[in-house]
């Protein structure tokens, strides 16, 4: 397996895929910007050019494959291809047309992308389309990619137009990126039992906020770099179009639909300031700095709840007299006063540390609001 994505893995071709090629190849509808379905020679030949370039490249087109019951639906990869006087590496891709319009060429080609530009050191690709080719255009959009310049191909008796689409490697994106495959691979491999001991122990290993506090279960996030991700989507995009993805108020299922489905640089432009911003929120995120130790372990999930949501200011103000976490602090010395110098807190307050002093960081007029 070259690697693998939601619903996919790729693998490399062998002679035994000449039968599930013929399904792609041969079909006119499939290949109606080759301008013809191929022979079976033809066939064989573009089998045999993946096998040579898997020796002399390490990479080529591969076998798409669904995790579910391992047929063989696509081809996609990355291939050396002459272009505008040089020589680039591109990111292509055939379906059967009975697996169109699922989503599968664009979870494909962005797991390409990744492949080339973490596996391979790539600093740019490419996706050379027919003018006639708009489905294809469209993975290639949604890959991130921009047309970057155009030519015509010789090829079959006739000329035919090509657009050349590409994408830089974005290392601007990096800390977002890896907080959001953290995100899902946390919610994917944490322990599915009630054992405390067992989710402890994983917490412990895993979590960031243990990991820099030395496994100290009691350590929580200050500020949840969820809110202000989904607060610049939408900002950005608006909800109608973040809908499309998935409920933005779903956390997982939303981030796992945007990595399938999307490339994270159109949501995101990297020379938007607001974006700027976010990364180095996201950078700063995951340091020791946005930890906090609570007195009392319960606050970590009561805090995440509704109404709350893991918002500081919110959080904050209850923990006051007669708020609902001020339980918490009738056994810390100093009380809740003392506890927000300890873990550097006063930075949410302007002046002295009472709760009518909390920041309106959201800008709404009250501290309960985060939107």
């Amino acid at each position: 397996m070259i690697f693998e994505t939601e619903r996919l893995y790729l693998r490399k071709l062998t002679q035994n895929d000449f039968g599930s090629l013929c399904k792609i190849l041969q079909d006119k509808d499939v290949m109606y910007a080759y301008e013809h379905a191929f022979s079976v020679e033809e066939v064989q030949e573009w089998l045999n050019r993946q096998l040579e370039r898997y020796n002399r490249y390490g990479f080529g087109l591969w076998a798409v494959c669904l995790k579910e019951n391992d047929e063989m639906i696509g081809q996609c990869g990355l291939t050396m291809q002459p272009c505008l006087d040089s020589e680039v590496l591109e990111i292509g891709y055939l379906f059967q047309k009975k697996y169109w319009h699922k989503g599968y060429a664009i979870e494909a080609a962005l797991g390409c992308k990744k492949y080339a530009f973490e596996m391979l050191n790539a600093n740019e690709v490419y996706s050379i389309i027919r003018d006639n080719n708009f489905a294809s255009q469209r993975v290639a959009e949604r890959n991130g990619m921009m047309v970057c310049g155009s030519f015509t191909k010789h090829y079959y008796g006739m000329d035919m137009p090509h657009l050349v689409y590409s994408v830089k490697r974005n290392i601007e994106l990096k800390a977002i990126k890896k907080k959001i495959e953290f995100w899902i691979w946390y919610e994917k491999n944490k322990p599915k039992t009630n054992d405390f001991k067992e989710t402890d122990a994983f917490r412990q290993k895993n979590d960031l906020d243990c990991v820099l506090t030395n496994g100290n279960l009691k350590a929580d996030t200050i500020f949840s770099l969820w809110l202000p991700f989904r607060s610049v989507l939408v900002e950005l995009n608006g909800y109608d179009k973040l809908n499309k993805i998935g409920n933005i108020n779903r956390k997982i299922e939303f981030i796992k639909n945007l990595q399938k489905t999307e490339s994270l640089e159109i949501l995101l432009p990297v020379d938007n300031p607001m974006v700027k911003k976010l990364e180095k929120l996201f950078n700063l995120g995951q340091t020791r700095s946005n930890v906090m130790i609570l007195p009392e372990r319960r606050l970590n999930t009561e805090r995440a709840g509704k109404p709350y949501y893991d918002y500081m200011p919110y959080f904050l103000y209850e923990c006051f007299n007669s708020g609902k976490f001020s339980y918490a602090f009738m056994n810390y010395k100093g009380g809740v006063n003392q506890w927000i110098k300890d873990q550097y807190l006063d930075m949410f307050f302007d002046g002295s540390i009472e709760k009518e002093h909390i920041k309106d960081l959201s800008g709404s007029g009250s501290v309960f609001d985060n939107k």
